[in-house]
Protein backbone atom coordinates (compact mmCIF):
# COMPACT_ATOMS: atom_id res chain seq x y z
CA UNK A 1 0.00 0.00 0.00
CA UNK A 2 2.51 2.39 0.58
CA UNK A 3 4.62 1.47 -2.15
CA UNK A 4 1.87 2.22 -4.85
CA UNK A 5 1.11 5.69 -2.60
CA UNK A 6 4.89 5.98 -3.31
CA UNK A 7 4.60 5.58 -7.14
CA UNK A 8 2.21 8.34 -7.09
CA UNK A 9 4.85 10.96 -6.61
CA UNK A 10 7.42 9.60 -9.01
CA UNK A 11 8.78 12.32 -11.27
CA UNK A 12 10.65 12.65 -14.64
CA UNK A 13 13.92 12.80 -12.64
CA UNK A 14 12.99 9.79 -10.28
CA UNK A 15 14.76 6.27 -10.60
CA UNK A 16 13.90 3.76 -8.25
CA UNK A 17 15.32 0.45 -7.70
CA UNK A 18 13.67 -2.58 -5.39
CA UNK A 19 14.84 -5.56 -3.79
CA UNK A 20 12.51 -8.04 -3.33
CA UNK A 21 13.50 -11.09 -1.15
CA UNK A 22 12.75 -13.75 1.21
CA UNK A 23 15.09 -16.92 1.56
CA UNK A 24 16.50 -15.68 -1.15
CA UNK A 25 16.26 -12.89 -3.82
CA UNK A 26 13.02 -13.13 -5.85
CA UNK A 27 12.59 -9.75 -7.56
CA UNK A 28 15.63 -6.87 -8.67
CA UNK A 29 14.26 -3.92 -9.93
CA UNK A 30 16.81 -1.53 -11.25
CA UNK A 31 16.33 1.95 -11.88
CA UNK A 32 12.77 1.82 -12.87
CA UNK A 33 11.41 5.19 -14.06
CA UNK A 34 8.15 7.28 -14.11
CA UNK A 35 7.38 5.36 -17.48
CA UNK A 36 7.90 2.28 -15.45
CA UNK A 37 5.53 2.71 -12.83
CA UNK A 38 2.16 0.93 -14.21
CA UNK A 39 4.82 -2.77 -14.11
CA UNK A 40 6.11 -1.47 -10.69
CA UNK A 41 2.36 -1.55 -9.45
CA UNK A 42 1.47 -4.60 -11.23
CA UNK A 43 4.62 -6.39 -9.29
CA UNK A 44 3.71 -4.52 -5.87
CA UNK A 45 0.33 -5.88 -6.59
CA UNK A 46 1.22 -9.49 -6.29
CA UNK A 47 3.65 -9.17 -3.35
CA UNK A 48 3.06 -11.31 -0.01
CA UNK A 49 4.75 -11.90 2.86
CA UNK A 50 5.89 -15.90 3.05
CA UNK A 51 9.13 -17.43 3.97
CA UNK A 52 11.75 -16.21 6.15
CA UNK A 53 14.34 -13.45 5.36
CA UNK A 54 17.82 -13.92 4.10
CA UNK A 55 18.63 -10.13 5.47
CA UNK A 56 22.49 -10.63 3.93
CA UNK A 57 21.49 -11.44 0.19
CA UNK A 58 19.20 -8.80 0.14
CA UNK A 59 21.08 -6.51 1.41
CA UNK A 60 24.20 -7.33 -0.72
CA UNK A 61 22.23 -6.99 -3.95
CA UNK A 62 20.85 -3.69 -2.76
CA UNK A 63 23.72 -1.88 -2.18
CA UNK A 64 25.25 -3.02 -5.50
CA UNK A 65 22.01 -1.27 -7.08
CA UNK A 66 22.85 1.59 -4.47
CA UNK A 67 26.44 1.75 -5.72
CA UNK A 68 26.19 1.18 -9.32
CA UNK A 69 25.70 3.92 -11.95
CA UNK A 70 22.23 3.00 -13.00
CA UNK A 71 20.67 6.12 -11.35
CA UNK A 72 23.19 8.68 -12.98
CA UNK A 73 26.28 9.55 -10.71
CA UNK A 74 25.05 12.86 -10.15
CA UNK A 75 21.70 11.28 -8.20
CA UNK A 76 21.26 11.32 -4.16
CA UNK A 77 21.88 7.06 -3.02
CA UNK A 78 19.12 6.39 -0.71
CA UNK A 79 19.12 2.72 0.58
CA UNK A 80 15.62 1.33 2.41
CA UNK A 81 15.68 -1.92 4.42
CA UNK A 82 11.63 -2.30 5.07
CA UNK A 83 11.91 -5.09 7.67
CA UNK A 84 10.40 -6.91 10.70
CA UNK A 85 13.47 -9.36 10.82
CA UNK A 86 16.34 -9.00 12.70
CA UNK A 87 20.00 -9.59 11.19
CA UNK A 88 20.40 -13.30 12.87
CA UNK A 89 23.49 -14.45 11.39
CA UNK A 90 26.73 -16.02 11.80
CA UNK A 91 30.00 -14.05 12.64
CA UNK A 92 31.29 -14.27 9.59
CA UNK A 93 27.90 -13.24 7.34
CA UNK A 94 27.18 -10.38 9.91
CA UNK A 95 31.14 -9.31 9.29
CA UNK A 96 30.73 -9.65 5.28
CA UNK A 97 27.60 -7.48 5.52
CA UNK A 98 28.93 -4.57 7.62
CA UNK A 99 31.81 -4.73 5.15
CA UNK A 100 29.48 -4.26 2.05
CA UNK A 101 27.49 -1.44 3.94
CA UNK A 102 30.99 0.49 4.88
CA UNK A 103 32.19 0.62 1.16
CA UNK A 104 28.40 1.63 0.60
CA UNK A 105 28.57 4.49 3.35
CA UNK A 106 32.20 5.41 1.35
CA UNK A 107 30.29 6.17 -1.65
CA UNK A 108 27.46 8.48 -0.10
CA UNK A 109 24.79 5.80 0.50
CA UNK A 110 22.37 6.56 3.04
CA UNK A 111 20.30 3.54 5.04
CA UNK A 112 17.25 3.72 6.63
CA UNK A 113 15.45 0.89 8.20
CA UNK A 114 11.72 0.59 8.79
CA UNK A 115 10.75 -1.73 11.38
CA UNK A 116 7.59 -3.50 11.09
CA UNK A 117 8.29 -5.73 13.61
CA UNK A 118 6.28 -4.00 16.22
CA UNK A 119 8.76 -6.11 19.11
CA UNK A 120 8.57 -2.49 21.05
CA UNK A 121 12.25 -1.56 21.03
CA UNK A 122 14.55 -1.60 17.65
CA UNK A 123 17.20 -4.00 17.03
CA UNK A 124 20.66 -2.71 18.15
CA UNK A 125 22.74 -4.17 14.84
CA UNK A 126 20.04 -2.69 12.64
CA UNK A 127 20.69 0.83 14.59
CA UNK A 128 24.08 0.53 14.30
CA UNK A 129 24.62 -0.42 10.42
CA UNK A 130 21.86 2.74 10.06
CA UNK A 131 23.83 4.90 12.26
CA UNK A 132 27.06 4.12 10.41
CA UNK A 133 25.47 5.10 6.83
CA UNK A 134 23.89 8.55 7.96
CA UNK A 135 20.61 6.93 8.59
CA UNK A 136 18.28 5.75 11.43
CA UNK A 137 15.75 3.22 11.92
CA UNK A 138 12.03 3.89 12.64
CA UNK A 139 9.14 1.68 13.87
CA UNK A 140 6.14 1.33 11.64
CA UNK A 141 2.66 1.16 13.24
CA UNK A 142 0.75 1.41 10.28
CA UNK A 143 0.91 1.55 6.70
CA UNK A 144 -0.05 6.01 6.91
CA UNK A 145 3.23 5.75 8.94
CA UNK A 146 5.23 3.22 6.75
CA UNK A 147 4.04 5.60 3.90
CA UNK A 148 5.47 8.93 5.43
CA UNK A 149 8.78 7.72 6.52
CA UNK A 150 9.26 5.83 3.14
CA UNK A 151 8.56 9.40 1.38
CA UNK A 152 10.83 10.80 3.65
CA UNK A 153 13.61 8.09 3.47
CA UNK A 154 13.98 8.21 -0.55
CA UNK A 155 13.34 11.93 -0.82
CA UNK A 156 15.68 12.85 2.08
CA UNK A 157 12.86 16.11 3.14
CA UNK A 158 9.63 16.00 5.24
CA UNK A 159 6.70 14.37 4.24
CA UNK A 160 5.24 17.05 7.24
CA UNK A 161 2.89 19.82 5.11
CA UNK A 162 0.70 21.40 8.23
CA UNK A 163 1.58 20.48 12.21
CA UNK A 164 -1.01 21.64 14.48
CA UNK A 165 -3.33 22.99 12.08
CA UNK A 166 -7.04 23.62 13.45
CA UNK A 167 -10.18 23.79 12.03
Amino acid sequence: ESLQRLLQHISPQDRLSLVIFNEDVTHVVEAASLSDTESLRQLIRELAPRGGTNLAAGLQQAVSLAMSDAAGHQSQRRLVLVTDSQPAMPAATRSGVEQVLAAAGGTGVRLDVLDLSQRGQTDVTLETWAAELRGGVRAIADSRQMTRWLFEALSGREATIAQDAKL
